[in-house]
């Protein structure tokens, strides 16, 4: 159905699912715009619906800018696969303008809300030589995670496909209240990734903790989302740290896996989290309420210092060791 409405839709509005592909400074820096949409039903918010939409025309970006990775990887004699021109394109691709949404269309045959967007990106062939220059080890870490990220968002996504399909089809009161709650419990439900390399002072147990740690915060980041809607919808406007500092606080970690990789002939240890988390709404009226908000959300901004601190030296350690192995 999705795929049929994509069609007419590109019929009648012309510029659905067209790409304008400019070249710029000596083809080193290409640019696209994208047309996204997605049907959004009663039971869904308006800002996550809006994300999903923006994901969708980034999606047909990043399609298109592959073209660009497999051009710039043959100059430099190097052999790509699918999943490895997939992820530099997802990785390296950024939006230079803010999204530009269209007014919101009510689809009766389908029974929700056309949220369309349109949006800009650009990729840097310098960005795609710099992915090009990681090890092997890093570049399948990387694809690993991006493959986990988008099989998580798709099964995610055909979850509430399905929710949907019911909510449609139901015929009593109870059972579409049902729904409806299943769809806004998928919402509330978010997947993040977190990598750690292991320190020479460091134990397994302190090293898994900290990949863990950086999944959840990952997760968090995501569940930001949901949280700026909620608060809009309650009337309440939450600054980002407030966002982050909150969202760290009503969040509930469940289904958590860690794996070990070594790298460099097993001179470093990476230790990899994946952690499902859903967001408490309650706690979001608890914050609010709070007199020492400011308090919690100094602590939250130096943990999150810290954390970059440690990538930083993180960073610095695989370089120590990926010169000395060249050596």
């Amino acid at each position: 159905m999705k795929k049929f409405f994509r069609r007419t839709l590109a019929t009648l509005l012309i510029v659905a699912g067209i790409f304008l592909l400019t070249t710029v400074a000596h083809a080193e820096v290409q640019t696209y715009t994208s047309e996204g949409i997605y049907i959004m039903s009663k039971a869904e918010t308006l800002e996550i619906a809006r994300e999903k939409a923006k994901a969708d025309a980034m999606r047909y970006a990043c399609e298109q800018a592959g073209v660009f990775v497999k051009s710039v990887s043959r100059k430099k004699n190097s052999k790509l696969v699918e999943d490895e021109i997939t992820t530099i394109a997802s990785t390296v691709i950024k939006l230079v303008e803010e999204p530009h949404f269209f007014p919101l269309e009510e689809v009766d045959n389908l029974q929700g809300i056309l949220i369309r967007v349109t949006i800009k990106a650009q990729i840097d062939s310098d960005d795609v030589l710099k992915w090009l220059e990681k090890d092997e080890r890093e570049r399948i870490a990387l694809v690993s995670e991006n493959e986990a990220l988008r099989k998580a968002n798709d099964e995610k996504d055909e979850q509430i496909a399905e929710l949907k399909k019911e909510l449609a089809a139901a015929k009593s009161a109870q059972e579409k209240e049902r729904i409806r709650q299943e769809i806004s419990d998928s919402e509330r439900t978010y997947t993040g990734i977190g990598k750690h390399y292991m320190d020479e002072s460091e134990t397994a147990e302190i090293s898994k903790e900290r990949a863990k740690q950086r999944a959840i915060r990952d997760a968090q980041e995501k569940a930001g989302v949901y949280l700026t809607s909620f608060s809009r919808a309650a009337g309440v406007q939450l600054t980002a740290d407030e966002i982050s500092a909150v969202t760290a606080n009503i969040i509930k970690v469940s289904d958590v896996k860690i794996e070990k990789e070594l790298l460099y002939d097993g001179q470093i240890v990476l230790w990899t989290a994946t952690v499902k988390v859903k967001i408490n709404t309650d706690g979001i009226y608890d914050f609010i309420k709070r007199d020492d908000k400011a308090t919690i959300v100094q602590k939250n901004n130096e943990l999150r210092e810290a954390i970059k601190r440690n990538d930083k030296q993180a960073e610095e350690l695989k370089a120590k060791f990926k010169n000395s192995s060249r050596k």
